[in-house]
């Protein structure tokens, strides 16, 4: 029996490390949904993952087949304190990132891989080579999260803005119901949607494709949507995007403008990621190569977010604070209103002036529609706070907020200047918007975005402006097949 003891003590930790990770794949969740539907790639992940942690357990725990190594980490102290602390280093810049202000959280992970350490170290009961055996756990922890890493970075990530049109295509398919062919049929009439999430939320709902219904039935059935929005871009990201969607030769760019956040630019310096659903922003201009900044972090980071703000939405309908459930909690929703009204509500002069940094990427994705020959429109979509006045006495009361000291109107102001120096067609929805959620509600709850009923809305009043200004006048087909609009 103590025979068996001695040789099974060194497969305890790979064997519970194994067992995490199937217990992880079996692990189920509503939101988001990462544990839900696994890829073959997300399956490699995990095994490899519980494989590479398994053998570098052992290599750290049986002393009998590394003798050497540890004889070289115990017999060299100044070499094994140094690679010691290059490996701990390595591990605290993962969990809570060096030199950022950690959180209460933050320290309890921290703990956690220490106490592991720790334990494995116990586990030999080793006494005098504290510190060979010490250095080997904490290698084998460093070179798990640095392979972990490079799977996760270059086979299991995706770009959301393309970098060629195959990418472009494998974006598309996730939301195009079907494949669109490049060139246009004769008598097609194209109107080519670009938008942030606003432009795909709801799904064959959203105001896009309710649009082209519309038109369909009123002005002719030749007209076609082709909806390039993509969740979560800037207006830098569109006009990246622009690029591959105007080779579909669109007579129309329906270019929609959410005040809540468009007038933020993140520019080169982050690239949007996206795995399973989730999200992950990455910094370019800063040391990416930094384990604070590693792409499986800030996606683990966001998962366990989306999962704690899952169990917020669930409590705070336990408790009756909120009757239905929304996309965010009552307390994460107001946090993100409070947020953006900061950015887009203050008429100083210095925010005025960062909100009109995005002056020149508008006129670079007009100058692109124009060289294209196509029409060029903007919608502007306004904020909930502008259109929900109970939202915003609600986040003026919990945080104690000088209404006075915002202009409310402010960024439908700075873009209806914008488009009358320009001539640019412009539909502001704010007005018909307000007039329309005194009879109920037009966003989603807790969400920021249209219901069906705001997409309805947005989607009735661009046809009657579209159809008001001649942008569909005349459409038909002429003897050579091209389409004929109003110019």
């Amino acid at each position: 029996m103590e025979y068996l003891k001695s040789h099974m003590r060194p497969w305890v930790y790979p064997t519970l490390a194994t067992v995490g990770f199937l217990l992880l794949l079996m692990r189920k969740s509503e939101f988001p949904a990462v544990f839900n539907w696994y890829s073959i790639d997300y399956t490699i992940l995990l095994i490899l993952s519980a494989l590479n942690l398994g053998l570098f357990w052992r290599l750290s725990l049986v002393r009998g087949s590394y003798r050497q190594l540890i004889k070289l980490f115990s017999g060299r102290p100044l070499i094994s304190i140094a690679i010691l602390v290059l490996a701990v280093a390595l591990l605290i810049d993962f969990i809570i990132g060096i030199p950022s202000t950690p959180s209460p959280s933050d320290w309890v992970n921290l703990a956690l891989v220490m106490g592991i350490l720790i334990q494995a170290e116990g586990l030999r009961r080793a006494s005098g080579k504290l510190s060979g055996n010490l250095t080997l756990c904490a290698c084998s922890l460093a070179l798990t999260t640095i392979l972990v890493e490079l799977i996760f970075v270059l086979f299991l990530v995706e770009k959301t803005t393309p970098q060629n049109q195959e990418e472009f295509l494998r974006l598309m398919s996730s939301q195009w119901s079907q494949p669109i062919p490049v060139p246009k049929p004769p008598g097609t009439f194209r109107i080519l949607g670009l938008s942030d999430s606003f432009g795909t939320w709801g799904g064959i709902t959203n105001y896009h494709y309710l649009l082209e219904d519309i038109l369909r039935q009123n002005v002719s059935p030749m007209i076609q949507m082709i909806n390039i929005s993509v969740e979560g871009y800037d207006t830098l990201q569109e006009l990246a995007i622009l690029r591959y969607g105007i080779a579909y030769s669109p007579d129309l760019v329906l270019h929609g403008f959410f005040v809540g956040n468009d007038f933020s630019i993140y520019g080169d310096n982050v690239e949007v990621y996206k795995y399973l659903s989730v999200t992950i922003n990455k910094n370019l201009h800063t040391s990416h190569y930094r384990p604070r900044h590693f792409g499986v972090r800030a996606w683990i980071k966001n998962t366990l977010k989306a999962l704690q703000e899952k169990w917020r939405r669930d409590r705070e309908l336990t408790l009756g604070i909120v009757d239905t459930v929304g996309e965010f909690s009552k307390r994460t929703f107001l946090e993100i209103q409070l947020r953006r009204m900061e950015k887009w509500a203050k008429p100083t002069h210095k925010d005025v002036d960062r909100m009109k940094k995005v002056f020149p990427v508008l006129d670079a994705i007009r100058k692109i529609v124009k060289e294209s020959g196509a029409r060029y429109v903007m919608v502007i979509h306004p904020d909930q706070t502008q259109v929900d006045e109970k939202l915003r006495q609600n986040i003026v009361t919990t945080y104690h907020v000088n209404e006075q000291a915002y202009d409310f109107d402010l960024p439908q102001k700075l873009l209806r200047s914008y488009c009358e120096d320009r001539g640019i067609p412009c539909l502001d929805l704010l007005p018909s918007l307000l007039a329309k959620a005194k009879g109920g509600e037009v966003y989603l709850a807790r969400d920021s975005h249209y219901n069906h009923t705001g997409n309805a809305l947005a989607a009735t009043n661009i046809s009657k402006f579209l159809q008001s200004r001649q942008f569909l006048a005349n459409i038909g087909q002429s003897t050579d097949g091209k389409v004929q609009a109003a110019q």
